[in-house]
C-alpha cells in the first residue's frame, strides 16, 4: 500500500479548463469542455489528460477504467473510486 493511497477526489463543475483555472489543486478533477479530465497524479502530482468514462456523484467520483501516470519517472497505475485514489496491482511499482 503506498502513502498515496485514499488520496481523496473531487469533480470541480464550475471549471471547463485549464485556462479558468490555471493550477489545479491535488484531489481536484475538471472535465474540459473537449470532453477529457483533467487531475494530479495522486504518487507524483504531476498533471494528468485522462479520456476515461467518469461515473457517480461530484463529491465521489469513479472512473470506469485504471489510468496510468504519464509520468517518465513516476508511471504508477491507480483508480479512483468512489473519490479514493486506488493503487492497481499488487506488485505495482513503487512511486
Amino acid at each position: 500500500m503506498s502513502d498515496w493511497e485514499g488520496k481523496s477526489y473531487f469533480l470541480n463543475e464550475e471549471i471547463d479548463s485549464l485556462g479558468a483555472k490555471p493550477f489545479l489543486a491535488s484531489g481536484e478533477i475538471i472535465r474540459h469542455k473537449a470532453g477529457a479530465h483533467i487531475l494530479r497524479c495522486p504518487a507524483c502530482n504531476a498533471v494528468q489528460f485522462v479520456a476515461n468514462e467518469l461515473q457517480g456523484e461530484a463529491s465521489a467520483p469513479t472512473f470506469a477504467k485504471p489510468l496510468r501516470c504519464a509520468c517518465v519517472r513516476c508511471a504508477c497505475e491507480f483508480r479512483i473510486r468512489s473519490g479514493k485514489a486506488i493503487e492497481v496491482g499488487a506488485d505495482a511499482r513503487e512511486c
